[in-house]
């Protein structure tokens, strides 16, 4: 499955669909950075990210994420620059 993004410009909220999943849950892993799991297997199925252009501004999500194996940085690039910041 090819993932499913969303932005909210008024929240500056982005959420990746990485899955579908018909039960799921949520674990905060930083302040600005939510995963969320099947509630059968536990695999990832999404990743919601708050504050999104400062917390990827900061630099440091690629760092806070590698150890969750994620295909995300293209589409998070791709909607970092559909937010017409620079």
């Amino acid at each position: 499955m090819k993932n499913k993004y969303g932005y909210s410009p008024k929240g500056d909220v982005v959420y990746i669909k990485l899955k579908d999943s018909k039960s799921k849950y949520g674990d905060m892993i930083d302040d600005n950075i939510i995963l969320f799991f099947d509630d059968d297997t536990d695999e990832i199925v999404g990743i919601e990210i708050l504050s999104f252009k400062k917390t990827l501004e900061k630099g440091n999500l690629e760092r806070k994420l590698k150890n969750y194996n994620l295909n995300i940085f293209d589409d998070l690039k791709k909607i970092y620059s559909s937010t017409n910041i620079s």
